[in-house]
């Protein structure tokens, strides 16, 4: 059986109408077969090729420069073309190749940099990846990075634990789409302590985070609301529990973002440490 090779350039797959239009030649015939190229091309005059951004942004990183404008662009483009194809990722198989390129590298010598934002530790999706390497006896190191707590707090230009205020910080996170809270962990449980809470991954569940502090916190309670932290588009707002839902959507904050609660933020009325209390005897500074 004779078989007929069907090569689809850049453009005429550039974009999701292109590439079902592309599709519907091939599968309308069993003997074709067809090419597909390495990302897509122009969806029009003015347009870039997905091969050309990518080759710029790598030189930008080269170059030490902002990433953000390119990559966002690419990340958009495809993000795009998942949703109007009505793809789906198999985050199974992402793990694998991951692991896969990394003991590729390794058989060869070669040295693999596993790069994540922010702190590693936290919320950072390591332990699966540190796992299947302990079982193929590849050894590593992890390098750590500013968590966005931190990053945040820099930015606000606040400290999150004050001196008969708050001297706890509660690192955690809500439940939407990904892995479930363990019993216990909960945000109403968390907010009987009265620490300065540091609320992960839930930017879009702030309707749920309102609902469940308030009673403990009060509506005058200071938020904020940290965008990109640490990266050179970071922003925030700064609100109450009241507020803070409607200042957000202002912002236009909808992933990416950290949300701190706690009398920490707002508070200037607080007793000094004691390190700077000429009566308070430490190793350092022994009473005579």
């Amino acid at each position: 059986m004779s078989r007929i090779t069907c090569k689809f350039g850049g453009t005429s797959l550039a974009d999701a109408s292109s590439i079902k239009n592309a599709a519907q030649i091939i599968n309308s015939d069993p003997n074709r077969r067809f090419i597909v190229p390495s990302a897509p091309g122009k969806r029009s005059q003015d347009d870039k090729k997905i091969t050309d951004l990518l080759l710029g942004w790598f030189h930008i990183l080269e170059d030490g420069l902002d990433p953000i404008q390119p990559i966002t662009i690419i990340r958009e483009r495809f993000t795009t073309l998942k949703e109007e194809l009505g793809c789906s990722i198999n985050k199974d198989d992402l793990l694998d190749e991951i692991i896969a390129e990394i003991k590729t590298a390794h058989d060869k010598g070669q040295d693999v940099a596993r790069v994540h934002s922010g702190d590693p530790s936290i919320y950072g999706a390591i332990a699966e990846q540190m796992r299947r390497l302990d079982s193929l006896g590849i050894e590593y190191d992890v390098t750590p990075g500013v968590p966005a707590f931190a990053a945040a707090a820099a930015l606000l230009k606040r400290e999150l634990t004050l001196p008969d205020i708050s001297q706890s910080i509660v690192l955690t996170r809500t439940s939407v789409k990904a892995t479930s809270m363990p019993k216990g962990e909960t945000l109403d449980n968390f907010a009987k302590t009265g620490a300065t809470l540091a609320i992960h991954l839930s930017v879009n569940n702030l309707k749920k985070v309102v609902k469940d502090l308030s009673p403990h916190y009060g509506d005058d309670c200071p938020v904020a609301v940290v965008f990109r932290a640490s990266w050179p588009d970071e922003a925030y707002v700064l609100g109450t529990l009241s507020d803070i839902r409607e200042k957000v959507k202002e912002a236009g904050f909808t992933r990416t973002a950290l949300i701190l609660v706690g009398q920490a933020l707002g508070e200037t009325d607080f007793t000094d440490s004691k390190l700077y209390d000429a009566s308070h005897s430490h190793v350092l500074r022994p009473m005579l």
